[in-house]
């Protein structure tokens, strides 16, 4: 391998991954070796250097610094696209400022916090803003469903299967995809349902920010976010709370954070806690939260239509978002039955409407779909070429 370029992230990945590299200056880019001539680009030497690491080309020297640019980006998508989590916002964001101006502990993870709070607050949806904001695609977003990892063997599963074992030359699931992406966000899904000898894995990469799989191989976790979610304490405290009433005060919200809170201290050891960056708590979503996630819904249903080429624009007025937010309202669950009711009614007149009709009239012609509540208060809609 010869490498031309001066460059900070090219230097890196060569320490860490001890490839051995000839360094060479010309101003021709052309050199002999073993009297071979050979004409160098950054390109060649790039995809000398992805086939040797086994990792894709696109993946390995995508632009993954972060910069002002992002975080100004990353603060608008957040406050634009979750509702009534602002703390949550507010807690996270000075952390990944921190890792752009040098000022992040050495030799830990970017961040790393346990996300609590009822379903369909926008857990999910942090997590999958912060790995396509930060680091380019939702693909850069690893997810593990711990519910999987109950069993103490399952471990071999995340770091790969002891030496003699079937799948020993594979690698871990874990270990192999912070491997290939180790610029990611790394979400495990309801933590507590994982073996406890599981957190001895974690316990290694917020501590040292890396981890050792089972063929000696070093994972560098120093650029991911690492996010888990908990569900300790959450339906049985929100559904106390909510007995008779449609809201939640503020002195319910702040009982119910100290009930999750000793829960999640009373479950996870110390040594565990200790490491992470916070524990942060998701509100149940208010009536107005949602009514703006409505907006949000139907919106990204436009865009889903446009990206498709059908030139279909939709008209649904206040007072059906309104009347499907309340239906679909309920603290518990959170935007997910809204979600439902949006695509069930939506999605189902423009599946019908292409089934009917050929699809070349949608991509040649203009029609807005207009959607109203007739006298009986239930949804019917229209469609008008324009």
């Amino acid at each position: 391998f010869i490498i031309l370029e001066n460059s900070c992230s090219k230097i890196n990945l060569i320490n860490e991954y001890k490839i051995n590299l000839n360094y060479f200056y010309t101003k021709s880019n052309i050199i002999k070796i073993n009297n071979i001539k050979y004409n160098l680009t950054i390109d060649n030497i790039k995809t000398s250097i992805a086939e040797y690491l086994n990792i894709s080309k696109t993946i390995l020297f995508k632009n993954n610094k972060l910069t002002k640019q992002k975080i100004n980006i990353l603060e608008s998508s957040l406050f634009n696209n979750i509702y009534g989590q602002s703390h949550i916002i507010n807690n996270i964001l000075p952390y990944i400022k921190q890792n752009i101006i040098g000022l992040k502990t050495k030799n830990k993870p970017i961040g790393s916090w346990i996300l609590c709070g009822p379903s369909g607050t926008g857990k999910t949806e942090l997590a999958k803003i912060l790995a396509k904001t930060l680091f380019g695609s939702e693909t850069d977003l690893i997810r593990f469903d711990m519910s999987e990892y109950m069993e103490k063997h399952s471990i071999s599963r995340l770091i790969g299967s002891p030496p003699g074992y079937i799948g020993y030359s594979e690698g871990g699931q874990l270990t192999e995809q912070v491997y290939k992406k180790p610029n990611s966000v790394i979400l495990f899904d309801e933590i507590e349902k994982a073996h406890p000898e599981i957190y001895n894995i974690m316990l290694q990469i917020l501590d040292e920010g890396k981890l050792t799989d089972t063929m000696g191989k070093s994972i560098d976790f120093t650029n991911t976010i690492i996010l888990f979610t908990s569900n300790l304490g959450c339906p049985t405290d929100y559904s106390l709370y909510l007995q008779n009433k449609d809201y939640l005060s503020d002195k319910d919200l702040i009982k119910i954070e100290q009930n999750i809170k000793i829960n999640i201290n009373n479950y996870f050891k110390p040594e565990l806690l200790n490491r992470l960056t916070n524990i942060l708590i998701f509100n149940p979503l208010n009536f107005n939260d949602l009514l703006l996630i409505c907006n949000k819904f139907i919106n990204e249903l436009k865009l889903k239509l446009y990206s498709n080429k059908l030139n279909i624009l939709l008209y649904i007025n206040n007072n059906i978002k309104y009347l499907l937010t309340k239906i679909s309202y309920n603290p518990l669950y959170g935007a997910r039955p809204l979600k439902r009711i949006l695509e069930l009614i939506i999605n189902k007149s423009i599946s019908d409407l292409l089934l009917y009709y050929n699809k070349e009239y949608f991509i040649q012609n203009k029609y807005i779909l207009y959607y109203f509540l007739n006298k009986n208060n239930n949804i019917n809609y229209n469609i008008y070429l324009l």
